[in-house]
C-alpha cells in the first residue's frame, strides 16, 4: 500500500496545511504592519505565496486598521497595467460600498480622473485611466 506524502505541491496550501515556518510568518507579519518593503527570494514550489497568503489572512484577522491587497503579477507586462491594476485593487480593498469607491477614487487620485464602473450583479470593480493622463500623472498611483 502506497502512503500518501502530507505535503501538498503545485498550489498554496490552506491554513490547516500550513506547517511550520513560524519565524519567517512573524518576520513577513512584522515587516508588512510595519510598512517595510520586504521581498522574498528562493526557488519556485518552496512556499513563498502560502506564506504570503498565511501572513496576510492573520493580518486581515487581527489588523482590521491595516487593509491589504495582494496582486499576482504573473502576467503583467507593462506599468500601465501594472498601475491599473494596483489602483484598482486598492480602491476595492479601501471600500466596502459604491458610493465608498467614488469617494475613495476622489481622495486618491487629485491629478489623475479614474473611470470607474461597478457592476453590481459581480461586486466587480472597472478601473481604467486616460493613457497620457496615466503617463504624466502615473506617480499619483
Amino acid at each position: 500500500m502506497k502512503q500518501r506524502s502530507p505535503f501538498i505541491f503545485g498550489k498554496t496550501v490552506s491554513v490547516d496545511a500550513f506547517t511550520d515556518r513560524k519565524n519567517e510568518a512573524l518576520h513577513l507579519y512584522n515587516n508588512l504592519v510595519n510598512g517595510t518593503n520586504t521581498m522574498l527570494i528562493s526557488p519556485r514550489r518552496w512556499g513563498k505565496s502560502s506564506l504570503i497568503d498565511k501572513v496576510v489572512m492573520d493580518i486581515r484577522r487581527k489588523e482590521k486598521r491595516i487593509k491589504t491587497v495582494q496582486i499576482d503579477l504573473f502576467m503583467v507586462s507593462s506599468k500601465e497595467e501594472f498601475l491599473h491594476l494596483f489602483a484598482k485593487e486598492t480602491i476595492k480593498a479601501a471600500s466596502s460600498k459604491v458610493n465608498d469607491v467614488i469617494n475613495s477614487a476622489k481622495s486618491f487620485f487629485s491629478k489623475l480622473s479614474p473611470r470607474i464602473a461597478y457592476d453590481v450583479s459581480s461586486g466587480e470593480l472597472s478601473l481604467s485611466f486616460d493613457k497620457a493622463e496615466l503617463k504624466e500623472y502615473g506617480d499619483e498611483i
